[in-house]
């Protein structure tokens, strides 16, 4: 049921004038979604001295809201009398905005659409992480947003870790458009190893490297050392073997054989209260050979690069803990022995 339809009526304050050579501002429109109190700070900014006059300033608020939120406002205008009530309303009827904004896991789920370019996705993707609380600096994005690309593309696009998200797009558009053209070929084709001076390996050496180490024209990349003959996981030994692209150590460690995984070890520690998770590592600037983006360390706090049971730093502090006599998580039995497990030739019971 519509109320009168003169000017007072239909006016907030109708004895409030504009103040003269007053220029309307272009206010930035709030539609109901995102942070609210920054809206109110824009617009406040916006209105500048003016604003001074409150009821003014309530008067000129509907000019910075559209949709619902208008249609909001419009209905409950009557109630607003002072700027005080009038912000308390609406903080209180869209709070769930704020509450509902993107944080730093909404970023690490994010992926790339089939229908949008790189370009568009890591434009949408920079946009969400300007809503995240607190702010993240450029080096911590960088940092969140690589790992959400496919392995390719963490690949060839991890030298930009320290650079901008201008110069990250810039490289992946340049990559592509090298891919498309054919301009860009394969480490591991025998016509490109001479021009990055490597010698003739074995096929088997070449097709281990990754596919996105990539060249344009003549820019020069920097090369791995040959993938050394990986050897298989011990399925009782706590741990990951040392990098096989290492060099050999003088003193190798010795560990104690346990009948535990790394990942069993580590809950059996934070449940008795040996261990706790330490803080997560920052992406290393030189990649390990062995370093998988997919996988998740709880020993670091869900950092990515390798999973718990290939967590080498796990792997050296249970053993310093075996070491300081600190626990014992059960060593393997000794192996069988058939001086003492089988029965002697001359036993009578053969």
């Amino acid at each position: 049921m519509y109320r009168g339809t003169s000017y007072s009526d239909l006016s907030l304050f109708p004895d409030v004038q504009l103040p003269l050579k007053f220029k309307m501002p272009e206010f930035t429109k709030y539609n109901g979604t995102g942070c609210l109190y920054i809206h109110l700070k824009i617009y406040c900014g916006e209105l500048g001295r003016p604003g001074q006059n409150e009821r003014l300033r309530i008067q000129l608020f509907q000019r910075s809201v559209t949709g619902p939120a208008l249609t909001w406002f419009i209905k409950n205008s009557t109630q607003f009398k002072t700027w005080d009530f009038l912000t308390s309303l609406f903080l209180d009827q869209y709070k769930f905005s704020t509450e509902a904004a993107p944080d730093r896991l909404t970023l690490r789920r994010m992926s790339r659409k089939s229908s949008e370019s790189f370009r568009e996705y890591a434009q949408r993707w920079r946009e969400t992480a300007a809503q995240v609380t607190p702010a993240m600096d450029e080096r911590e994005m960088m940092n969140s947003f690589l790992p959400t690309l496919s392995p390719f593309q963490f690949t060839a696009l991890f030298s930009c870790v320290d650079r901008s998200f201008s110069d990250l797009i810039r490289k992946e558009e340049m990559l592509e458009e090298g891919i498309r053209l054919g301009r860009i070929k394969a480490l591991e084709d025998p016509s490109t190893s001479n021009a990055y001076g490597r010698s003739s390996q074995s096929r088997s050496d070449e097709e281990e490297l990754p596919v996105s180490a990539v060249i344009l024209g003549q820019s020069s990349v920097s090369r791995r050392p040959p993938k050394q003959k990986s050897r298989p996981f011990p399925t009782q030994a706590l741990g990951l073997a040392p990098d096989p692209s290492g060099v050999e150590q003088k003193r190798k460690r010795v560990f104690t054989p346990l009948r535990y995984y790394s990942s069993q070890a580590f809950d059996h520690l934070v449940t008795a209260g040996y261990l706790q998770p330490i803080p997560t590592c920052p992406i290393p600037v030189n990649l390990p050979k062995n370093w998988d983006p997919t996988a998740q360390c709880e020993f670091h706090s869900g950092g990515v690069g390798h999973t718990t049971d290939t967590c080498f730093a796990l792997k050296h502090k249970v053993q310093d803990m075996i070491d300081e006599g600190l626990l014992n998580l059960g060593a393997q039995p000794d192996p069988p022995n058939i001086h003492v497990n089988l029965p002697q030739p001359y036993d009578a019971n053969v």
